[in-house]
């Protein structure tokens, strides 16, 4: 039974794979007759979307780990020999490792931004920076 409920959750999650990436470059054909610029635009709507669901799987996995690092460190004071504080530490870790993900990916995507299309050089010479 077990065996079963595997290989259709493996064909599900295959499927929704597959439909997923369909429907996010489905249209990539497309490039060839619309500029760089508008096809990345539009690619980027698509997947902004799937950013927000993983940050928020990623807060939800975050705070259930950091309730149970809690409670398994709490299970380690009442009970030091049968619950070990690794444990607790491992997924409090871990817990707190999904917790700050969203708002370290959103600080790696906000750094890339300098709000132009031109590229902003600086020249470092003996006198300092000076622009150019």
């Amino acid at each position: 039974m077990i065996k079963f409920l595997n290989e259709k959750t493996q064909k599900m999650s295959a499927a929704l794979m597959t439909g997923a990436m369909v429907g996010t470059f489905g249209d990539i054909g497309d490039a060839a007759a619309k500029g760089v610029k508008e096809y990345s635009e539009a690619l980027s709507d698509k997947v902004a979307p799937a950013t927000e669901i993983v940050a928020f799987m990623s807060y939800m996995g975050g705070f259930v780990l950091s309730a149970l690092g809690i409670v398994g460190l709490k299970n380690h004071v009442e009970n030091p020999s049968q619950h070990p504080m690794k444990n607790g530490l491992a997924k409090l870790g871990f817990g707190g490792i999904l917790l700050a993900l969203p708002p370290l990916v959103e600080a790696m995507q906000g750094t890339g931004d300098t709000g132009s299309s031109e590229i902003q050089m600086k020249a470092f010479g003996a006198g300092g920076i000076t622009g150019g």
